[in-house]
């Protein structure tokens, strides 16, 4: 992108982008502060007003009498049959609160926005809500589908995400205040795509390899890694003093690439080192930040701003207000504005990239020289979609260390493991849901019902009628149904690692796969 000048004609480049300090035009005044309340000694007979019991009764007295005031004004009414007190963490106090000289009964719990709100901010009732809520709908996934037809496991999982996450994304502002067992109390449904829990295993490990198999961050996960994602520590110190941060957070960053932004105006370069999150359409927003900034300062009537950027320029163009890069624009906005509050004018030209323009070139070249420089000399927050794209990295990225650690004391674990590797199942076409849930047991390790028994010592194979005490071994090293998915593997014939395996190299090949577990399906 680059910047030339006519009047001040201005030729801008960024290689990605940037953000500095907010420019635009100033706030409007604050309003003034509400009235201040005086509560005497002993008014309307309550005894010492310095009392703190008794200030909080006047308070909310007066309090509630200043709210209808403020409603009546704005031409709204208070709906005394819809409106219930509750104090919050502290005593309630001996007073009865008036609406259109209704009395209001008192409630410990009451719900706002679609969030229950306790009176000591536990949050006990949400969590039930929750759970009610969730298991409903996870009870209609349930009908959607069958082992042998119904929904196929991209429905139920979009179903997840949509319909029961959802509700629960909803109350994040609340669930971030509860203490991780309440968490888990919220994530204790199953997951979509398998059956209820798979055999042979706790709990939380079943549920953590489903979470794998179904590509799922789990609820205490994506709390934990919603804050810190990596978000520069400042916006107006420059440079080394966020490297900290930076390095921190190395394995979130967005991309390792430098990136820089220039301005060329008449014989002047002015060039700025952005940080390596950047984009191609941020650097060109910084860039045409700093072209503003800098012509600010001229006197020319007539400021041009060169961009072979179409997209930054069809930011700046759009009507409604940005959801993206907010900063950034609304900056860019704010300065053409004051530029043209001096009685000037401000125009933004698209021009084509590499055609031998002299300006824009010689913009191209300055930004790439600035991506050499150590040190980063615009500091620019990430924007909403990186932010989101980091936290989504960071989640999962925890969630599979989690699950690597449960490797060694998981045997379903440590089969998913060694059987998957964490891959995702890809079939080149949509399958059936029958050949979607045996390939998901497979791919889980299933136990048959027999083996959870404290009795069970073998199971007839329903193949070939091999007496096997570990069927689904079995089955994988030693049925002749499947001898064609087995290779010149080594180990025991009775090793599940072996039989891990095999099953690995059979998920390469999954044509040849489903045609085995369609004519002999595995056990269950």
């Amino acid at each position: 992108m680059s910047l030339t000048k006519k009047m001040p004609h201005t030729m801008t480049k960024g290689e990605e982008a940037g953000c500095s300090e907010e420019v635009g035009p100033p706030f409007p005044p604050f309003p003034p502060p509400p009235r201040q309340l005086r509560v005497p000694g002993g008014e309307a007979g309550e005894g010492e007003g310095t009392q703190p019991a008794k200030t909080l009764r006047v308070l909310a007295r007066v309090s509630l009498v200043l709210a209808g005031e403020k409603c009546r004004e704005l031409g709204l009414k208070i709906s005394a049959e819809k409106s219930k007190p509750m104090t919050i963490k502290a005593a309630t106090p001996d007073c009865h609160l008036l609406v259109q000289d209704v009395r209001l009964p008192r409630t410990r719990v009451y719900q706002y926005l679609g969030v229950w709100i306790d009176r000591g901010l536990t949050f006990t009732t949400q969590v039930k809500y929750l759970r009610e809520r969730t298991q409903a709908r996870v009870n209609v996934m349930r009908a959607m589908t069958r082992t042998h037809a119904g929904a196929s496991y991209a429905v139920l999982r979009l179903f997840y995400v949509q319909a029961v996450r959802a509700l629960v994304d909803y109350s994040a502002p609340v669930l971030i205040a509860l203490s991780p067992t309440q968490q888990k109390r919220i994530e204790a449904h199953p997951k979509p795509g398998h059956e209820d829990h798979a055999g042979g295993a706790t709990l939380e490990t079943s549920g953590c390899v489903m979470q794998s198999e179904a590509r799922l961050v789990p609820l205490t996960t994506r709390l934990s890694r919603l804050w810190p994602v990596g978000w520069p520590r400042s916006s107006t110190r420059p440079t080394s003093q966020a490297a900290p941060s930076t390095t921190r957070t190395a394995q979130l960053t967005l991309r390792e690439a430098p990136t820089g932004a220039a301005v060329v105006t008449g014989q002047e370069v002015l060039s700025w080192r952005t940080p390596d999150h950047c984009s191609t359409l941020q650097t060109e927003l910084v860039a045409i930040q700093h072209a503003l900034e800098h012509a600010r300062h001229c006197r020319e009537e007539m400021v041009v701003v060169h961009s072979d950027s179409r997209s930054a320029l069809q930011v700046l163009q759009q009507l409604s207000p940005p959801t993206d890069n907010v900063r950034l624009t609304t900056t860019i906005l704010g300065l053409a504005q004051r530029i043209a509050a001096q009685g000037r004018h401000v125009r933004l030209n698209w021009v084509p990239s590499h055609v031998g323009l002299r300006g824009n070139e010689a913009a191209d070249e300055a930004a790439r020289a600035v991506t050499r420089w150590p040190t980063v000399t615009a500091v620019v927050l990430p924007s909403i979609q990186q932010g989101k794209t980091m936290a989504r990295r960071a989640a999962a990225n925890s969630t599979e260390q989690q699950h690597r650690e449960m490797e060694a004391s998981s045997r379903q674990a440590a089969w998913y493991a060694k059987a998957t590797a964490y891959r995702p199942l890809l079939p080149a076409r949509q399958l059936s849901r029958a050949d979607e849930v045996k390939l998901h047991r497979l791919r889980l390790g299933y136990r048959t019902l027999e083996e959870l028994r404290d009795d069970f010592e073998s199971r007839q194979c329903d193949h070939c009628g091999h007496l096997a005490r570990h069927p689904l071994r079995h089955y994988l090293l030693s049925c002749p149904a499947t001898a064609q998915l087995r290779q010149q593997i080594g180990g025991p014939e009775d090793d599940e690692d072996r039989a891990a395996l095999v099953l690995r190299r059979a998920l390469e090949d999954l044509p040849r796969l489903l045609v085995v577990v369609r004519s002999a399906p595995p056990p269950r």
